[in-house]
């Protein structure tokens, strides 16, 4: 796939679902005309600091969808940390992957600083009341987003409410919390 995909210069949507698929570490997936990345349901795992960097730097990724990929928590910090310098995304589908507290303060830290993303899907997440607690930090000084799913997480009911409304105070582009 990386040889296929180095230097190509049309490519502007690739989908890869359910095909167990794996990004190898040297492969050049992310091209400058790439806008859409689908690899939902590929049981991915790992995913390597190249892809990341490539993440990070690309000028033209708009939709990334990387749900249902069981991916280890070393990967989910890499790819929130990436997101924090990456200034074309604007849907992020990471839902159904295990979200524990070490990314949720990685993401909000790279929420702080991105103006890109749109809308971002963490539904079914495992996310707990203190990841939700360390997002709403850093959604406070967001201001892009405006579509927030962190339904079917851990977060108690309670919370959800004082998080959802305390939200809309702070952020008033955000259009959707669910």
């Amino acid at each position: 796939m990386s040889n296929t995909l180095d230097g190509n210069t049309t490519l502007i949507s690739l989908t890869i679902i359910r095909s167990n698929f794996n990004i190898p570490d040297n492969c050049s997936i992310i091209t400058n005309s790439l806008q859409s990345l689908c690899l939902s349901g590929n049981t991915i795992g790992e995913i390597g600091e190249l892809f990341t960097l490539q993440l990070q730097n690309s000028l033209s990724l708009k939709y990334l969808d990387l749900s249902n990929n069981n991916l280890s928590e070393a990967s989910v910090k890499r790819l929130f940390g990436a997101l924090k310098d990456n200034r074309s995304l604007e849907t992020f589908n990471i839902s159904h992957n295990k979200i524990e507290l070490k990314a949720c303060i990685t993401l909000s830290d790279a929420l702080k600083q991105n103006k890109s993303l749109k809308s971002l899907n963490l539904c079914n997440s495992q996310m707990d009341d203190f990841g939700a607690i360390n997002l709403g930090v850093g959604l406070r000084d967001n201001q892009g987003l405006e579509v927030l799913d962190i339904s079917c997480n851990s977060i108690k009911e309670g919370l959800i409410d004082i998080f959802t409304v305390r939200l809309q105070k702070f952020c008033e582009q955000l259009i959707q919390i669910y």
